[in-house]
């Protein structure tokens, strides 16, 4: 994969829909396993060092199941970090952006 790449997933949920696109725009990971350890900074950076591994951004019926999409998707490209939310609400749909990270050592 190269930087830049982007990978876009459509998830389809009995009675719920989760649409996400997450764009790598950092260092390629290994993946982690499905229910990693994330730490999660919705309102800001994180307070340690990171450097950025990509950026998503999800809709779907509810925060949680956005959350959710997220904090798998983090897993998947390798991120140990969500950060930077912008949140919307449109429709009955909640939108956010992030940035998925790796804390630097």
């Amino acid at each position: 994969m190269r930087r830049g790449l982007a990978l876009v997933v459509a998830v389809a949920a009995v009675g719920a829909c989760v649409d996400i696109q997450v764009s790598l725009i950092g260092p390629q990971l290994p993946g982690r396993p499905s229910g990693c350890a994330l730490e999660v900074f919705p309102e800001g950076k994180p307070p340690f060092i990171s450097a950025d591994v990509a950026s998503a951004s999800v809709s779907c019926s509810g925060r949680d199941k956005c959350i959710g999409a997220l904090r798998k998707h983090a897993c998947a490209v390798g991120a140990d970090t969500i950060y930077g939310f912008s949140e919307s609400l449109e429709s009955g749909f909640t939108h956010i952006d992030a940035k998925f990270a790796i804390r630097v050592r």
